[in-house]
Parts: C-alpha cells; sequence; structure tokens
C-alpha cells in the first residue's frame, strides 16, 4: 500500500484497483456458497444488492485497518478482532438475549445482511428490508469516508 500511496495514481485509481480483486474474489466465494446451499431466494436482485454493498462495506473497513498498520503481520493481527466484532455478530444472538448491553451488535452489517436474506427468502419486498439497506449503506459510507481520510493523512506522512 505504501508503493501505492507513492505513485503517481490518483486516490480512486489505487482504492478501486486494490479493492477489484477483493470484488471479484468475493463474488465468487457468494456464488459457490450460494450453489452449494441451494439458497433461491423469492427476490435475487435485492439478496444480491445486499451482498454488493455489504462486500463494499468489509473491503473498506479491510482497507482502513491495512492503512492503520505498518506492516503485513500487524494488518492480520489488527483484522482478527475486528472480523470477530462484525462479521461475527449475527452468532451472538443467544449471548444478546442474556447481556441486553450487547444489543448495539443488531445494527452492525454482518446482522442486517442477515436479516435481509432472512426476510427476502419469506419473499419480503424491498420496503420492508429497506431500513436493514439503510445501516449497512450507512457502515459503508461511514467508513469509506474514515478509510479516504486515513489515507491522505498517510499520504502526506510518506
Amino acid at each position: 500500500m505504501r508503493g501505492l500511496m507513492l505513485s503517481p495514481a490518483s486516490l480512486p485509481e489505487i482504492l478501486s484497483g486494490k479493492s477489484l480483486v477483493s470484488l471479484l474474489l468475493t463474488t465468487i466465494t457468494l456464488l459457490l456458497c450460494i450453489t452449494v446451499l441451494d439458497y433461491k431466494p423469492a427476490n435475487i436482485a435485492l439478496v444480491v444488492l445486499a451482498f454488493f454493498i455489504s462486500s463494499l462495506f468489509y473491503i473498506a473497513l479491510g482497507t482502513l485497518v491495512g492503512l492503520l498498520s505498518r506492516t503485513v503481520i500487524e494488518a492480520s493481527v489488527f483484522m482478527l478482532p475486528v472480523m470477530v466484532v462484525f462479521a461475527f455478530g449475527p452468532l451472538m444472538e443467544s449471548v444478546m438475549e442474556n447481556y441486553p448491553m450487547l444489543r448495539f451488535l443488531n445494527y452492525f452489517p454482518g446482522t442486517q445482511l442477515m436479516e435481509i436474506a432472512s426476510k427476502v427468502q419469506d419473499g419480503a419486498g424491498f420496503t420492508a428490508v429497506s431500513l436493514h439497506f439503510g445501516w449497512i449503506l450507512a457502515w459503508f459510507v461511514g467508513t469509506a469516508i474514515l478509510t479516504v481520510f486515513v489515507y491522505r493523512k498517510r499520504e502526506m506522512d510518506s
């Protein structure tokens, strides 16, 4: 990342180029999982849109962690707790019942994505899941803004 920051490439070129490979691999992985699990929602377009926005959020989050760390090993160590909190939020439902203070995890992107997938599988339309889309989109926008801010700060430091 540091080498890219010193190159003459612009911020959008660097971030989109770096994210394109991740987005492609994520899409292939999701397609394989959907095929293996035989997941057939009532409205595939809503689920694809939700996966796409959610993927953008996780790519922005990974880029942010990468920018905040100096080495690949450091990034891996920093990413573990971040991924546990964000990706495994839906698995914490039983814990949230005993600890109401953890209910904020319901607003995390992973939980919202699970809600969308579940509701769309039951036949819900866009209006029924629009609030869930809003939460995922808000997380993505906030993370993207923070990533750009950190990128520009690191760019000036270099």
